[in-house]
C-alpha cells in the first residue's frame, strides 16, 4: 500500500523483482501479490508487470478507504520503501495480526519489527533474501500465525494510544 511516486520511494519496482523470483517456482503460483495505491508511477508498475509476465500473479487496486478489507484478505504484508518515516502500514498490518517484511532501511521497520519474531528484517537491497524469507513465510502457515501474533503484542504494548500519549506527557514534562 502506498503511493507510486516517480521516484519510486516505496519501492513496488523492486517488489515486482522480488515477486518474479517468488514465482520462479510453481509452489507459489496460487499466491497472488495485490499492490494498493495511485500515483504517477503506475504505468511504469503496469509495463513492468507485463515485462516480467506476472499479470496473473499480481493484483493493481486504487486507494481505497475501506483498507480493513484489504489487510483481512492479507496473509503477509512486505514493505520494500527506499526510506520511510516511520511505517504507520506496518502498525497497521500488526493490529490484523499480519507478519510483515521489510527492508532494514535506516528509519521505520526496525521500530516496528522484531527480526525473526514478528516479521523479517532484510539487508537493504537484498532481493533474493526478501525472495527467501516471503517463501518461507508462504510455507508456513504456523510461522505466520505465530509471527503475526507476535506483530499484534508488540503494537499494543509499544504503539497504544495510551502508550503514545504516556511518552507524550513524559516529553511534554521534561
Amino acid at each position: 500500500m502506498g503511493r507510486f511516486t516517480p521516484n519510486d520511494e516505496k519501492g513496488f519496482l523492486r517488489l515486482i523483482e522480488i515477486w518474479e523470483i517468488v514465482q520462479k517456482n510453481d509452489t507459489y503460483k496460487d499466491w497472488t501479490l495485490t499492490l494498493v495505491g495511485d500515483g504517477e508511477l503506475k504505468e511504469n508498475i503496469k509495463t513492468l508487470i507485463k515485462e516480467k509476465n506476472l499479470e496473473n500473479s499480481i493484483i493493481l487496486k486504487p486507494f481505497t478507504k475501506e483498507i480493513e478489507k484489504e489487510y483481512l484478505k492479507a496473509s503477509i504484508y512486505v514493505m520494500t520503501s527506499h526510506w520511510e518515516g516511520f511505517g504507520m502500514v506496518l502498525i497497521e498490518s500488526a493490529n490484523y495480526q499480519i507478519p510483515s517484511i521489510a527492508f532494514d532501511i535506516n528509519t521505520g521497520p526496525s521500530d516496528i519489527i522484531d527480526n525473526e519474531k514478528s516479521g523479517f528484517l532484510i539487508k537493504d537491497g537484498d532481493l533474493n533474501e526478501f525472495a527467501n524469507k516471503l517463501c518461507l513465510l508462504m510455507d508456513d502457515e504456523n510461522l505466520r500465525k505465530e509471527f503475526g501474533k507476535n506483530a499484534k503484542a508488540k503494537v499494543e504494548e509499544n504503539f497504544s494510544k495510551e502508550k503514545v500519549m504516556e511518552q507524550w506527557n513524559e516529553i511534554l514534562n521534561s
